[in-house]
């Protein structure tokens, strides 16, 4: 499946524009500038990872920046995805009319022969969540694993 990556960092959008190349899936950054100069802008599957106090010389508050940040949801509709981090505060509870996915971080636990693992967040809803967003051209980066108090936590990394 053709696809490339560009964006606020690494390739320009506009130059995959210009181009005649042609890709069946885009993966974009976008920043906060951007989008608020794209007010149309309606990606398939948007994912909001973290929000930091950064930009805060643009933005009157974290809550201006969370805003803005937002806005990457704003033309979605209820046919689009939106991923959210359940463990970051300010972007759990940003609203959208797209199906919300969130993701959080997870626990696993060797017991024995027994794996045991606890993810934190919204519990999976197969009938709400309809998990169907099929990942395609990803590639593994980085696992780790570490212990965690009394348990392991592991970490994953896959670049799509």
């Amino acid at each position: 499946m053709p696809s490339t990556t560009a964006g606020n960092i690494g390739r320009p959008v506009t130059d995959l524009a210009m181009s005649n190349e042609r890709y069946q899936w885009l993966s974009l950054e976008v920043s906060s500038f951007q989008l608020h100069d794209s007010p149309n802008f309606a990606p398939d599957v948007g994912v909001l990872t973290n929000l930091a106090p950064d930009h805060l010389d643009r933005y009157r508050s974290v809550d201006d920046y969370a805003a803005a940040k937002a806005r990457v949801f704003e033309s979605q509709g209820e046919a689009q995805v939106a991923v959210l981090n359940a463990d970051d505060p300010l972007v759990a509870r940003i609203r959208t009319r797209a199906r919300r996915l969130l993701f959080s971080r997870f626990a696993v636990k060797i017991e024995g022969t027994r794996l045991h693992a606890k993810a934190w967040g919204e519990p999976i809803d197969a009938e709400r969540h309809k998990p169907a967003v099929e990942v395609k051209g990803a590639t593994y980066t980085t696992l780790r694993v570490a212990r965690h108090g009394e348990g392991w936590v592991a970490q994953t990394v896959v670049d799509v």
